[in-house]
């Protein structure tokens, strides 16, 4: 089960750092601020600061600073001892923020704060987002529930003959005991298509994907035909290193892409264009996006076969 992002009840967000005495929500437990000291400038902190134009060290928004807190309600944190102890005073160390600003969830009164009667946690508790997120899936069952078998996972509209599917065999991982899961291949149904992939992998590890491929690193060069091949080495955003298990577009996604006719050169010189070793022409060349992957379809235990 993955509880959902906790926003406590009654906070303020800000972006500054919070001041002393204020009462900060955080890890499920209310702290204190006992004091806020600006840090000295690490290697890394100060690579930020040099790119942010080396403002006024006071002034700038960016600078590294601790928080010290004490622990005033809620949830023990982990590395506190047992209770009835007391929750030692503990800081909290903010680096250098070059664009995003660390956010603290800050109540607005020095003294109250909405909490759990059960638990002591700030509301909402773990156990009120456990009791949010069964809720939520109970729905879920609901709807899962009238889906009828051929009608797509997704959209819960039937799938015809002349519409392009795909078919996740095996248990369904929605709804124990319903139909088979699946989709249509369009735009609006794929989304959800390749996250029931992803978990339907997950599953067994030995089946293959359909929708979803790994990411690689290297250069997708693609040739006249369509085929394509995965290469390594420097481009034009950086160094491109291949993974070893990687045969092109048929087993990954790429982010950079060249038609086979430009070579290497491409990634330093590419006027140059040596042209292709396979002697690839680029009259009728489909371009460095222009590969079609085989259509995959699972097999009855779940293999996807080509």
């Amino acid at each position: 089960m993955t509880v959902p992002r906790w926003y406590p009840i009654r906070t303020q967000s800000r972006w500054s750092p919070p001041e002393p005495g204020r009462l900060i929500a955080h890890d499920h437990a209310v702290w204190q601020v006992e004091k806020v000291t600006d840090l000295p400038l690490s290697a890394a902190d100060r690579e930020i600061w040099l790119d942010a134009g080396m403002p006024d060290l006071p002034a700038w928004k960016g600078r590294p600073y601790r928080v010290d807190v004490q622990h005033i309600a809620g949830a023990r944190p982990d590395w506190a001892p047992a209770q009835p102890a007391p929750v030692p005073a503990a800081h909290m160390d903010v680096p250098a923020q070059k664009w995003q600003r660390i956010g603290w969830e800050v109540y607005p009164s020095s003294g109250r704060w909405p909490s759990c009667s059960c638990c002591g946690e700030p509301m909402p508790c773990r156990a009120e987002l456990e009791d949010r997120e069964v809720t939520a899936r109970l729905a879920e069952v609901e709807v899962f529930a009238t889906r009828l078998p051929g009608c797509c996972w997704s959209c819960g509209e039937p799938i015809s003959s002349r519409q392009r599917a795909v078919d996740y065999p095996g248990d369904n991982l929605d709804l124990p005991g319903g139909p088979e899961a699946r989709f249509h291949t369009r735009e609006t149904c794929s989304g959800d298509a390749k996250r029931y992939e992803l978990r339907w992998i997950a599953v067994d590890p030995r089946r293959e994907r359909i929708l979803t491929y790994p990411k690689c690193g290297g250069i997708l060069v693609v040739h006249g035909d369509g085929s394509s091949e995965c290469r390594s080495g420097p481009g034009l955003a950086g160094d491109h290193e291949s993974e070893p298990d990687c045969r092109g577009h048929l087993t990954h996604d790429h982010g950079a892409h060249a038609a086979c006719y430009v070579g290497d050169a491409y990634l330093a010189r590419p006027e140059d264009m040596p042209g292709c070793p396979r002697g690839c022409s680029r009259q009728g060349h489909p371009g460095a996006t222009g590969y079609r992957r085989p259509e995959r379809r699972p097999a009855a235990g779940g293999a996807a076969t080509l």
